[in-house]
């Protein structure tokens, strides 16, 4: 029984992986993110997680989301949102640049656009190591237009891969009290 016991240890032994190097995790690490980068170059320009938000986001997914989408003349509009799918390019002496900006169109409740700001933002940044998560904030004032259901069209341009995509906000203008 006892060497039963003894054997029926021995083989959990081979059973029960033994706990992984760093060096052996990183290296795991490294061969996925390898492969995300694969995929994130196949992904179309996308935006995904568009909210408004109580003030300018602390981070990627580090956000106070607000609870309704009334704003007051005077009012700063926060917007968050999540850029994915944008090209960046090889620096000759290493690292990578990324080239991002924006156009903002207020649209009303008819479809027509009362206003359209091009060029509302602009980016450009150089990183030493591939960047993959991103997110976008946006803020703007809104005090000349009246009251009313209004969208903010943010229509976001990635010059390193020719591509640009755009998302939608709705926001309703209230008269000040």
């Amino acid at each position: 029984m006892r060497q039963l016991l003894i054997a029926a240890l021995g083989a959990l032994t081979l059973l029960v992986p033994l706990p992984a190097t760093a060096q052996t995790s990183l290296t795991a690490y490294d061969a996925v993110r390898e492969a995300l980068v694969a995929v994130w170059d196949e992904l179309p320009l996308s935006v995904r997680n568009a909210t408004l938000v109580d003030s300018t986001p602390a981070g990627f997914g580090q956000f106070d989301r607000r609870a309704g989408k009334s704003f007051k003349p005077d009012e700063a509009v926060t917007v968050y949102a999540e850029l994915y799918g944008y090209g960046v390019t090889p620096r000759a002496d290493g690292g990578y640049v990324r080239e991002l900006s924006a156009d903002l169109a207020l649209v009303d409740g008819s479809g027509a656009v009362r206003a359209n700001q091009i060029g509302f933002w602009s980016r450009s940044e150089v990183f030493e190591h591939r960047p993959l998560e991103m997110h976008l904030s946006f803020s703007a004032t809104l005090s000349s237009f009246p009251p009313g259901d209004y969208t903010l069209r943010f229509t976001v341009h990635d010059t390193q891969a020719d591509e640009q995509t755009s998302f939608d906000v709705p926001i309703a203008l209230v008269a000040a009290q």
